[in-house]
């Protein structure tokens, strides 16, 4: 016997929407949900590029006590301190966001989302003046800003996943540096009321082994789709919603309709086990009967009030359609413009306003990242060799119903968000009718079974 594999691919009709929650906490901008992954790029550099690095640091030299501070870091994190220190050297004069007491505040948050969207230094300065709301910076800083550039790739690239891991450390020694850059003049000390202690300024030393060589393979931060995510939009909720139709029952969330909280839980989100719930006495057995009486649980697994039901009989996999995947597409989308594609060149950045206080006044403008219109996903679903003819069919069932009724990927959905057309790659799974028929024939047992907390079973396993 062997396992069915089933693809399709998802073409986006509506730019999507599917952030990352662990920004949730980094204020009014919300980044497109990433993945770390090697992602192999095919420049061409060369090994040595000291004088790239000797460029940078001949033009940042340092306060004295600002060089013993940072003696330890390495290239790419020393870089990293004197890009963000010359940012905050032209900027920090009470512009924009970075004005007031919580600027650094906003400063450090703004960096690591400006970091986490962006592959190059000039891309991310860019955004980071959008999002701090900065005007254009004079002329005469251009060389100073210039000089990071020339950095290769792999060197850029490992500073920004330092100031986008690290943004709290490079924001604080950015600011040391920086607040003692300006007490080198006798002006602004006069005008601070503090004293004038000038320092020696020096250039910043490193030996060659603190260079890293450029790699081929590197670990990126690359926007991906949750399969969690789409298991649940595609699947789990539809198969919950046929459900409800098939059996005439009230799908209202939240026990709000006929079915009680636990029940609606192990059909739409996979159930959860009551704190202090010992497992009943046959438990494997219970399992068994319950798997049998609904095959969208045997498809999908779940868990009673007080024991688990097993492994699910699918497994599902997705990728955005772009460049940095293209080992892991199939041969037939290898070739479309979209594997061809950076995934950082499909993403796209939204400004929207919302009621800033509970009172309904004032409002608040907030960004975040979407994945263009016309983008591609590829999904592989695979159907493990001993699932029952009727769970394959609940499995077509699941995807035909989405793809009818429901077929959006991420969230904001009701903000034109996430839409997809589906075609399959492959021949789709077969049962559908049977699994309908089924659900027909046993549509009193089986909702006697939702309503009575036994699922079909011989005891109540949903209290």
């Amino acid at each position: 016997m062997k396992s069915k594999i089933y693809q399709l691919v998802l073409t986006t009709t509506e730019p999507i929407s599917h952030h990352d929650p662990a920004m949730g906490k980094t204020g009014n901008v919300l980044t497109f949900n990433r993945q770390k992954q090697f992602v192999c790029r095919d420049w061409v550099e060369s090994p040595v590029y000291r004088n790239l690095v000797d460029a940078v640091k001949s033009t940042n030299k340092m306060p004295e006590s600002i060089a013993g501070i940072v003696s330890r870091l390495n290239v790419p994190e020393w870089l990293a301190v004197a890009y963000v220190r010359q940012f905050l050297d032209i900027y920090n004069k009470g512009d924009g966001l970075l004005d007031g007491m919580e600027r650094y505040s906003m400063m450090e948050n703004r960096l690591r989302t400006s970091a986490i969207q962006c592959h190059t230094l000039h891309r991310m300065w860019s955004i980071l003046v959008d999002e701090l709301q900065l005007p254009m910076h004079s002329a005469r800083c251009d060389a100073a800003i210039s000089v990071f550039y020339p950095l290769p790739p792999s060197l850029q690239y490992q500073m920004l996943d330092i100031m986008a891991e690290q943004s709290r450390t490079i924001t604080t020694l950015a600011r040391l540096w920086h607040a003692t850059n300006k007490r080198q003049t006798e002006e602004y000390c006069t005008k601070s009321n503090v004293p004038f202690l000038p320092e020696q300024m020096i250039e910043w030393e490193y030996d060659d082994s603190d260079i890293p060589e450029p790699e081929k393979q590197i670990v990126l931060d690359i926007p991906a789709i949750s399969v969690n995510s789409i298991r649940h939009q595609m699947l789990r909720e539809p198969l919950y919603l046929h459900l409800c139709d098939a059996l005439n029952i009230e799908s209202m969330p939240q026990g709000h309709g006929d079915l009680a909280i636990g029940m609606t839980s192990i059909f739409y989100n996979g159930g959860n086990i009551q704190k202090g719930a010992k497992s009943p006495n046959g438990a494997f057995y219970l399992a068994g009967q319950i798997r049998q009486a609904f095959p969208s649980l045997d498809l999908l697994g779940g868990t009673t009030s007080s024991f688990d039901l097993g492994e699910s009989v699918v497994k599902v996999s997705a990728w955005i359609v772009c460049k940095e995947n293209l080992g892991c597409l199939p041969e037939s989308l290898q070739k479309t413009p979209q594997a061809n594609t950076s995934i950082f060149a499909m993403m796209d950045s939204i400004t929207r306003t919302r009621h800033a206080t509970s009172d309904g006044e004032g409002q608040m403008i907030y960004n975040y990242e979407t994945l263009v219109k016309g983008s591609q996903i590829f999904v592989e679903i695979i159907l493990t060799p001993y699932a029952q003819g009727l769970t394959e069919g609940a499995l077509a069932t699941a995807i035909s119903y989405y793809d009818h009724n429901m077929n959006i990927v991420g969230g904001q959905s009701a903000r034109g968000h996430g839409h997809v057309q589906v075609a399959w790659l492959t021949e789709p799974p077969t049962g559908q009718a049977e699994y309908k028929a089924y659900m027909a024939e046993n549509k009193d047992r089986l909702r006697e079974g939702v309503m009575d907390g036994t699922l079909c079973s011989d005891k109540k396993v949903i209290k």
